[in-house]
């Protein structure tokens, strides 16, 4: 995917092929470098699980640290790649996030913008889905 120049419209916001195309672009790789750390993280936060019945006391707060923990480093990831990306595209900040803000309030927009994200993270991970018994299921609660 080629995007070409920034597609600024006169309300100083881009268009929303040309957002939708460079979050995409985004997402794609952001999700490609992260999902190692991220699995890993997973994994932590799963064996916090299954300490959860021993350790009741700090079961809670470890396992929130665990998932703050990941979120915030989600969202640090995304905030310095936007910056990066977008500085490199030559788009404003306040272009950027104008943008963000106008299509993110719009019900349909924002709706086909998380289908396109949702299939990019699909496509993108390297762990297969796994069939899972319902003992396993259970087990795992």
């Amino acid at each position: 995917m080629i995007l070409g120049g920034a597609a600024v419209k006169a309300n100083n916001t881009l268009t929303f092929d040309y957002y939708l195309d460079s979050q995409k672009i985004l997402k794609k790789y952001l999700t490609r470098f992260t999902e190692p750390m991220f699995l890993e993280m997973a994994e932590k936060r799963r064996a916090l699980l299954k300490e959860s019945s021993e350790q009741a006391d700090s079961y809670d707060s470890a396992f929130e640290k665990a998932v703050n923990e990941a979120t915030h480093i989600n969202d640090f990831c995304e905030q310095i790649a936007q910056s990066r990306f977008y500085d490199h595209l030559k788009v404003e900040k306040h272009v950027f996030m104008k943008s963000q803000q106008m299509y993110s309030m719009d019900p349909a927009k924002r709706a086909t913008y998380e289908e396109q994200m949702a299939t990019i993270v699909a496509a993108q991970r390297s762990k297969a889905p796994s069939e899972m018994t319902r003992e396993q299921v259970l087990e795992a609660i």
